[in-house]
């Protein structure tokens, strides 16, 4: 009898770990990156001047185009400005799939590590309160210190992140980005239109002599950096 009931438990034993793995696996695959994901966040960055202040009023679309075998992905970014209704050509990337330099998003087995590495740059967990982690890079170059701090979820996808950026004299702009729509975990979210924005005309101007580290240098581009190249960008 003991034998016929030590028989029944093992069954039983195998039984749930065969129904409960499989559940395990697609809560993971569910937070993964795949092709036709895409993340919308709205930007607004003030720059401060000596006699005002200047609204810069952004939407950021970043979306997976292509999911390749070696871990990697192509995807693509376009930059909205609403003050004058334009938007930067498509920019594409190629990226890691886990932990990628260009998109908003980290595998959510990451979270909770001291150290966040995002391409070539470094993170570093600043607080964690419920499912919401916080992490915070800067990079300083002569008399300009950018700092960057990015709020993920536990699902690993970007809700809020901020860049501030100093000068000698203090703040000079505060960019604050936030989650406006994705359809990383809800499919039937579709994008936003973009009718009556045309492709604005790109003024290169040459502010900074030495390159700041690779993301960083980035955010600053996100950011409007100092007023003025944020508005030429749009200028017709």
């Amino acid at each position: 009898m003991k034998v016929f009931f030590f028989f029944i438990l093992l069954i039983l034993a195998v039984l749930l770990f065969y129904f409960t793995t499989p559940s395990f696996a697609s809560t993971n695959n569910q937070y993964e990156l795949k092709q036709g994901i895409f993340f919308v966040y709205n930007s607004t960055t003030l720059v401060f001047n000596a006699k005002n202040i200047t609204v810069i009023k952004d939407i950021i679309f970043q979306k997976v185009v292509e999911i390749f075998p070696n871990g990697s992905f192509l995807g693509e970014e376009i930059i909205y400005n609403v003050n004058n209704k334009n938007y930067l050509p498509p920019s594409s990337f190629i990226d890691n799939l886990s932990s990628p330099a260009n998109l908003y998003y980290v595998s959510p087995s990451l979270l909770g590590e001291k150290t966040l590495i995002k391409g070539k740059d470094y993170f570093t967990l600043i607080s964690h309160y419920g499912s919401v982690y916080v992490y915070s890079t800067s990079a300083t170059l002569a008399d300009v210190t950018i700092n960057f701090t990015i709020w993920f979820n536990d699902s690993g996808v970007a809700l809020k992140f901020i860049t501030l950026q100093y000068g000698v004299n203090g703040l000079v702009s505060n960019t604050t980005s936030v989650l406006w729509l994705t359809n990383f975990i809800n499919p039937n979210v579709k994008p936003p239109s973009f009718a009556g924005y045309t492709e604005g005309r790109v003024i290169t101007v040459g502010v900074l002599t030495e390159p700041l580290p690779q993301r960083i240098s980035k955010y600053i581009i996100l950011a409007g950096v100092v007023a003025i190249i944020a508005i030429l960008l749009f200028r017709k």
